[in-house]
């Protein structure tokens, strides 16, 4: 698509709330922070360029993530420390789009075999970001996770998705499918 026929819809999609009228509850707190609003303002100047410079098939890729991030952000609302999710989710969905708009370096990347009835891989690349971050792709899907407290190795924690290496083995969550993976 032609950016002179997309950049109406983007300044749509990247325009803030009206904070005057909005009724989603985590709106309304975001737009009452100035520190929320100028994260949101980022997030949103991202995402805008994500559908602006991505193929086709990753800005779907992208609407359909931005789509269920925005549920998640809404959660944030009723949480027992509001401010701290919407900040978290905020931030979150910002490594997301620079790393997926390859703003942020990969500083390791590894593959893990591992074991089942059938033998499978699992590529793990991980990002030295505000929070750390890791991609992980399994099969023909892909996830972001985010470091985690852990009281030994590297552990993070995703949507549905998580990855704990400790010496070498990934301990690692898929959808709820547990698995040993050791570093190939």
């Amino acid at each position: 698509m032609h950016f002179a026929l997309l950049l109406p819809w983007l300044l749509l999609v990247a325009a803030p709330p009206d904070c005057g009228s909005t009724h989603d509850a985590a709106e309304r707190l975001i737009c009452a922070d100035p520190a929320l609003e100028a994260q949101q303002s980022k997030q949103q100047a991202l995402y805008a360029e994500a559908l602006d410079v991505l193929p086709a098939a990753e800005r779907s890729v992208q609407q359909d993530r931005e789509a269920a991030w925005r549920h998640e952000r809404t959660a944030c609302a009723s949480a027992q420390d509001p401010h701290r999710c919407l900040s978290e989710q905020l931030g979150r969905r910002c490594v997301e789009l620079q790393i997926t708009l390859k703003q942020v370096p990969v500083f390791a990347a590894v593959t893990y075999r591992c074991e089942g009835p059938k033998v499978t891989r699992l590529f793990a690349s991980y990002y030295r970001s505000e929070p750390a971050a890791v991609r992980l792709r399994y099969h023909d899907q892909e996830a972001f996770a985010f470091v985690a407290a852990a009281a030994s190795g590297a552990r993070y924690r995703g949507e549905d998705v998580q990855i704990w290496e400790h010496q070498g083995v990934a301990r690692f969550t898929w959808h709820g499918r547990q698995m040993s993976c050791p570093k190939q």
